[in-house]
């Protein structure tokens, strides 16, 4: 039995939208596959232009003398090529030359040096023949002016106007080899943010995208590039593993697992790069809780939070720039501190450079060779361990209580002898302070007798002088109270000791 199923007007309909929605996707898709492809032609022409000039550049090496107000050498040295002066009545460009000058000292100061780039005189011209005629260069049909001294080249057609965006193409080079650089002149206060939305203590998940106050006009992101401090080599966040692009948040999501500052440059679908991101990494192994603990952090109002996910980008940053590190709170009420294992070595000016490093190994997290590095000694003298916690306060005990609390008087009844094992050593206590002097961080000495520096239990907030990284994440009470008790001290003053929990 056969059955014969007619196709309603309705179904007609809905297959005519759906082939239409294809076609348009096509349509885009190759749109924007020949604007690319349009721009990686122009890219290419113009770095053959810079080539050139750099060879220039490189013949001429007499520059110390240069004064870019005046005629001097550069200026007879480029008469006797007969290069044409951008402000010569012969150039039929000029005005549109002088536009480009002046969207250029409108815009980021920091990518133009108005003292040098944006005098007119330092600019020659030079038409299509002219590229030839003294560069050998063919079918390059762009106008552009060139400052020798900077080597700068502008294309007379490299300012676009994009709705209410304006982005320059300019090749700016003083060595062969960089890139097309696009300097953004304004964009409508959007911009490229970033937001950490996961943080695993030896890699973070972050979020890349754009925003602006018309959060009903924002451009896709067409490519998100890196490069780092060490490493000056620009590379596209795409070839990541995990790189995926979430259309409907105009947000890119990648993982960084290499310790290193890092400087991201978003590029949108319209061709416009935006100001780059600069953000610190400092990677460490993750603080590891105890089945009575629980990670906690403070909010801009001083409020205890506690997480509610180990992953939480909230909890801890242990960059040089940050140093927030991760605080937990047991059952007890007691307060705690992570000090993850790291390398360090102290050069011939007692300036101190710590180095987290990957699990038990000896290799930085930055990936980088550890050459005069040493593990601290604290993290390998009682066994290889990843980390310790260390109370945050200056402990009171009695007995076997145990109180690391703030606003209590650093004073014990008395003290049972498994407690007196638990007393940190001298190298622990070193791996502590050593954080502080870093970051140069003097921590206060004025004898305050309370853990956290005050009897108001509250007041420790406000006590980051009493912190070995000047904030609220810090180790308190590590000079005020003047005779600390450790396991290889000979001091035995009542209530000068500190505990750790491994």
């Amino acid at each position: 039995m056969s059955i014969k199923k007619k196709i309603t007007i309705k179904e007609l309909a809905i297959l005519t939208v759906v082939i239409f929605c294809i076609i348009i996707a096509i349509f885009y898709t190759l749109s924007f596959s020949n604007k690319s492809y349009k721009l990686k032609q122009y890219v290419a022409k113009l770095e053959q232009i810079q080539q050139k000039v750099n060879y220039v550049r490189d013949q001429y090496k007499v520059w110390n003398d240069y004064n870019p107000n005046e005629y001097g050498n550069f200026y007879s040295y480029l008469q006797e090529f007969k290069f044409s002066n951008a402000n010569s009545n012969s150039n039929l460009y000029k005005k549109d030359f002088e536009n480009v000058l002046k969207e250029l000292e409108n815009g980021e100061k920091n990518d133009w040096n108005s003292n040098i780039d944006s005098i007119l005189t330092n600019y020659y011209y030079f038409t299509p023949s002219s590229l030839k005629k003294y560069f050998g260069l063919d079918n390059i049909n762009y106008y552009v002016i060139i400052n020798f001294y900077t080597g700068n080249v502008v294309e007379r057609d490299g300012i676009y106007d994009i709705g209410n965006n304006k982005t320059i193409y300019r090749q700016y080079d003083s060595s062969i080899g960089n890139p097309l650089y696009i300097s953004k002149i304004y964009n409508d206060k959007t911009e490229a943010k970033i937001e950490v939305v996961e943080n695993r203590g030896l890699s973070q998940k972050i979020k890349i995208y754009i925003d602006s106050e018309n959060k009903n006009d924002l451009p896709d992101i067409y490519d998100v590039f890196y490069y780092t401090e060490t490493d000056e080599t620009l590379k596209s966040c795409s070839y990541l593993d995990d790189y995926t692009y979430i259309k409907s948040e105009r947000a890119v999501y990648f993982t960084v697992s290499t310790s290193n500052k890092y400087f991201f440059v978003v590029e949108d679908s319209n061709y416009i790069q935006y100001e780059k991101i600069e953000y610190e990494f400092n990677f460490c192994n993750p603080p590891i809780l105890g089945n009575d603990m629980e990670g906690i952090y403070w909010d801009n109002e001083g409020k205890e939070i506690y997480i509610d996910d180990i992953y939480s980008p909230n909890w801890y940053n242990y960059s040089k720039e940050q140093m927030k590190f991760a605080n937990a709170k047991s059952n007890d009420g007691n307060y705690w501190v992570w000090i993850p294992r790291y390398s360090y070595k102290i050069d011939k000016n007692n300036d101190v450079d710590i180095e987290f490093v990957d699990n038990l190994s000896s290799l930085s997290t930055s990936k980088r060779a550890l050459v005069d590095y040493k593990i601290q000694k604290a993290f390998s003298e009682e066994g290889e361990i990843t980390g310790f916690w260390v109370s945050k306060f200056q402990a009171n005990v009695d007995g076997n209580k145990i109180n690391i609390k703030p606003g209590l008087t650093l004073t014990y009844k008395r003290m049972d002898n498994d407690i007196k094992d638990k007393i940190m050593s001298e190298s622990q206590r070193e791996a502590i302070l050593l954080f502080a002097e870093q970051n140069k961080i003097e921590i206060s000495n004025d004898h305050v007798h309370y853990a956290g520096g005050s009897p108001d239990a509250k007041e420790f907030i406000h006590n980051e002088k009493y912190s070995n990284t000047n904030n609220v994440y810090g180790v308190y009470d590590l000079i005020c109270s003047e005779n600390e008790l450790t396991r290889d001290s000979n001091l035995n003053e009542e209530g000068r000791f500190r505990l750790v929990i491994k």
